[in-house]
């Protein structure tokens, strides 16, 4: 739970300022770009990786007073090589219950307006919202706990929904990652 200074318009602005105000470069840096399963390819340590990790943290700062966010992975440490993708890990107090997952998502893409459209009827048709929430009810009643074991039993349903409400189709998910002990 956030408390009220980062509610979810302000970190709806945070993240449009975030995504606005990313400076694109000819040499590919701090540009956005989509999320794709990629093979996985090493190479040098490119420090405007500090760069970044510092306008994520700054940006983030604003909702999240009372948290603190390192800058953790091969990025934060100058010199080693490896995949060049930024890792973020916010700290919440001990006594603190907060759920963030921030989608990053280039706007006007297929995959920006089916989450818009789809959270949008969500909040706007009452019976699309109760038959969600039943289904969800149902996938935890049914014994399942695993975040990602969560979303691939909702994920026909959410296909199914965006046919219907006439919204492009998510991009497919590559495979789930491994169960961590904690999650085994």
């Amino acid at each position: 739970m956030l408390d009220d200074r980062a509610t979810p318009a302000l970190l709806n602005r945070i993240a449009g300022r975030l995504l606005a105000s990313a400076p694109e470069t000819q040499n590919g840096v701090m540009k956005l770009i989509d999320y794709e399963r990629h093979e996985v390819e090493v190479g040098d340590w490119d420090p405007t990786a500090l760069e970044v990790f510092a306008f994520v943290r700054d940006s983030l700062a604003v909702a999240l007073p009372d948290h603190e966010m390192e800058h953790i992975g091969s990025t934060s440490v100058p010199g080693l090589r490896g995949k060049g993708i930024v890792d973020v890990m916010v700290l919440a107090r001990d006594d603190a219950t907060t759920y963030i997952h921030i989608h990053v998502i280039r706007a006007r893409s297929d995959e920006a307006i089916a989450q818009h459209g789809l959270a949008e009827a969500l909040r706007n048709d009452p019976s699309l919202r109760n038959e969600y929430a039943s289904l969800k009810q149902r996938v935890v009643d049914s014994g399942t706990t695993d975040p990602t074991d969560y979303s691939i039993e909702k994920g026909d349903w959410v296909v199914r929904a965006l046919d219907r409400l006439g919204l492009p189709p998510l991009p497919e998910p590559g495979p789930p990652p491994p169960k961590t002990p904690q999650h085994a």
